[in-house]
């Protein structure tokens, strides 16, 4: 203990932190030294404490900068504030408990609350949420009638909420890809989504702003007008029992932002009761991690057991409750018992227990007689951090007065709103739709699948109500999905008709790769794998479409696939449409592989002829497990021994005679297509269930929101942001509009950023010249 300020001074180690501060007698405001610090310790205290863990997270971006911050931070922060009564521990990093914040109520929407309509909308105003035809982003809204959709800044998708006259009869959460009701809802709290009106506070300012800022434009210095909304520090909402227990700082104030609004800082940090060391001095914590086990399951069942003969409750901390029971049921194959616990509970007798949450590191702690073990450490290896579900696109967008839209029966016309009409003494919803003549169709709200949104590009006619033509229209696309069909049909036939070859099951080696894959696997990505794997596995050639934005795990699902065909000793092609993205494939696949023995070789320009000649002589040779290259695999002289898988990465890239080319593998061997961007054709047979379709759309692990800043150009403002970004090690791309002018532009940027290193690429270079720009 200090004898100046009292203080308690712990020398412990940052793996068992988090836990000291959860199972503290009084509930604890845990001061970490960075955000990613906190955030890291609010994820680990999830399984250690027995009640709720409130993670502050920063705004993100600096008071007084040109961006403004995430409307999902602005949420988080404002619900993290709401929740220091009730929280058993408070988590947040230096700058996320500086930052003062105008506090804003919640808007509280519940089946059965009388509240009016106009309110409604204008309490979400209020907080910030933009008027939409339709919400697809957290801060927006949109109306139709008594129906109103809000996506609140801190959900990942949209809730519904419908009004029967003054009082609200439903709240339900909606897909935000299909836009349908997928189950009930109690009720929703709705959090702010920006800090405070700025475009109106500076149009009260008067004249001490530019004109745009009226507008919504940002510049710097405009966070000043928060001061007036009267922002609280979260050192004055933290109730007085909290203890406060502090890291050593590595976070301050920006000292080179030159606008940088400082009354919106509390830079007092609170004192602290207790105080980490990493000194010699102070109370010695000993928590020593817990090694990589060994290299099966048995043997790692025998060292658990040591560490509970050694009178330890062992807690086995898994990535999910899913992941947990499989745990269990693993260890039960091997005659070993272990059990589910909620959290790590040093009451429960030693034994073996999983828990649903993951950990930094592991550790045990003699103190409280408790061992935590990471599950994926169980083997000696390690996954990075978790990601978070995401969801599956399915169908079309809603409609905008305007649109065109396909009438099942009646045919085109156009979209021209909601009406309320009374028919028979009962008001009911109706769609108007306008036809060629001035027409009008009113289709009731409830009947709403008979519309489409028409999606078949400029020009259209509109149809005549009642008329021949959309009949006549329909009958020739009837004739062409038949014969459709019949391709089809002939493929199919073709495929089941063919031997084909059935993969083995999973072996030890693929769960090796598995454990080896150092991130951990998201739903979807999960989903995928097992799909193509279950393909592989039929006694067929199967052939499936995986979609994915870029960087979203593709690329894992086609090493597992090229993995598996390898151990059952067939080959495997690898088409990408670049050779830039060649060269990056054969770096992930040698990175993923070349431990299991795996070959893996690439064709591209950049081959020599000798190399090549050699490249392709192994491949016929079986002597090649994996060949990636452009469009030139596809050439009559590459001839594989015996091959078992075709994976076509971004199949829209590649052309009429490549695609021939590929329909004649089809019929005979395993095709795995990867896609960002499908083409409106092969979208339209996933969709329609012709052809086999895995979706993944969870976003990586760490992706922080994108901050876009739209303004007059400033050249200050420019060199800021580039060396911003160089002094973090990272990338700019500066996008020019003149090829003529690019390289005068450049030598500006040079003298700029003197420091960074600038290489120019434009659309006119030689495809040579601009992928070695490429891939400098």
């Amino acid at each position: 203990v200090s004898e100046k300020t009292k203080t308690r001074i712990l020398r412990a180690p940052r793996r068992i932190r988090s836990y000291l501060a959860a199972k503290a007698g009084p509930p604890v405001l845990l001061l970490a030294a960075s955000e990613e610090a906190a955030e890291r310790y609010a994820g680990e205290a999830a399984v250690f404490a027995d009640g709720p863990v409130v993670h502050l997270p920063s705004r993100g971006v600096a008071f007084g900068d040109v961006f403004e911050p995430a409307v999902t931070r602005v949420g988080r922060r404002q619900r993290a504030l709401a929740s220091f009564p009730s929280a058993r521990l408070v988590v947040a990093g230096p700058l996320a408990f500086m930052e003062r914040t105008p506090l804003h109520a919640p808007l509280g929407l519940s089946g059965g609350t009388e509240i009016e309509l106009d309110e409604t909308l204008g309490r979400l105003v209020g907080l910030g949420y933009e008027r939409v035809d339709r919400a697809s982003r957290p801060g927006e809204f949109a109306v139709r009638g008594g129906i109103v959709d809000v996506f609140p800044s801190t959900r990942r998708s949209p809730v519904r909420v419908e009004w029967w006259g003054d009082e609200i009869e439903s709240v339900r959460a909606v897909s935000l890809a299909t836009q349908r009701v997928v189950r009930e809802l109690e009720g929703v709290t709705v959090y702010a989504g920006r800090e405070g009106d700025l475009a109106g506070l500076a149009a009260a300012a008067g004249d001490g702003y530019p004109e745009e800022t009226r507008r919504g434009a940002r510049v710097p210095g405009l966070d000043r007008l928060l001061v007036d909304l009267a922002p609280v520090s979260p050192a004055d909402l933290l109730p007085e029992e909290f203890e406060v227990w502090h890291e050593s700082s590595q976070e301050g104030l920006p000292e080179d932002l030159e606008d940088l609004v400082r009354e919106m800082y509390d830079e007092a940090l609170p004192e602290s009761d207790v105080e980490f060391s990493m000194g010699e001095e102070g109370e010695a914590v000993e928590a020593p991690p817990v090694a990589a086990f060994a290299n099966t399951l048995r043997e790692a069942a025998r060292r658990l057991d040591t560490l509970v003969e050694g009178g330890l409750a062992v807690f086995v901390a898994c990535d999910s409750g899913g992941e947990a029971r499989r745990t269990v049921y693993a260890f039960g194959e091997i005659n070993r018992t272990i059990r589910e616990a909620e959290r790590v509970d040093p009451s429960l007798p030693p034994g073996i227990y999983t828990v649903p949450g993951p950990v930094e590191e592991g550790f045990t702690y003699a103190g409280s007689g408790i061992a935590v073990v990471r599950r994926d450490a169980l083997l000696g290896r390690r996954r990075e951090a978790k990601r978070r579900p995401g969801r599956v696109v399915s169908s079309f967008a809603d409609l905008k007065v305007g649109d065109l839209v396909v009438h099942a029966t009646q045919g085109i016309g156009r979209f021209e709103g909601l009406v309320a009409k009374e028919v028979l003494g009962a008001t009911r919803d109706y769609m108007q739709v306008t036809y060629r003549g001035e027409d009008t169709l009113f289709v009731p709200y409830e009947q709403m699948e008979l519309l489409h949104k028409y999606i078949g590009g400029e020009g259209a006619r509109l149809d005549k109500l009642g008329g021949s033509t959309w009949a006549g229209v329909t009958d020739r696309v009837r004739k062409r999905v038949k014969a459709l069909a019949g391709e089809l049909l002939r493929l199919y036939a073709q495929r089941a008709a063919a031997p084909g070859f059935a993969f083995p099951p999973d072996a030890e080696w693929e769960r090796e790769l598995e454990e080896s894959f150092p991130y951990q696997e998201t739903p979807d990505q999960e989903a995928a794998i097992a799909a193509v794997k279950t393909d592989m596995q039929r006694p067929h050639p199967t052939d499936r479409l995986v979609c994915g934005d870029v960087g979203f795990g593709k690329t894992e699902v086609a090493v597992r696939a090229a993995f598996k065909a390898t151990l059952a000793g067939k080959q495997t092609m690898m088409l990408a449409p670049t050779t830039i993205l060649v060269q990056q494939h054969e770096r992930t696949f040698e990175n993923r592989l070349g431990s299991f023995a795996v070959r893996v070789e690439s064709l591209s320009r950049f081959t020599k002829p000798a190399d090549r000649r050699r490249i392709l002589k192994a491949f016929a040779e079986g002597e090649v497990d994996v060949l990636i290259g452009t469009h030139a695999l596809l050439g009559v002289e590459v001839s594989p021994k015996d091959l078992g898988l075709i994976i076509v990465d971004e199949e829209q890239r590649f052309g009429v005679k490549h695609k021939e080319r590929l329909k004649e593998f089809k019929a005979s061997v395993d095709v795995v297509t990867l896609t960002a961007t499908p083409i409106p054709r092969t979208m339209q047979m996933g969709l329609a269930s012709l052809r086999d379709i895995s979706v993944i759309e969870t976003p990586p692990a760490g992706r922080r929101s994108i901050l876009t800043h739209v303004g007059p150009y400033d050249e200050d403002l420019v060199r800021r942001a580039m060396e911003r970004e160089v002094a973090r090690g990272g990338q700019t791309f500066f996008v020019h509009n003149r090829v003529e002018s690019i390289d005068e532009v450049a030598e500006r940027l040079r003298s700029l950023v003197p420091g960074a290193t600038f290489v120019t690429a434009h659309g006119q270079m030689p495809e040579r010249a601009l992928e070695g720009v490429m891939c400098h």
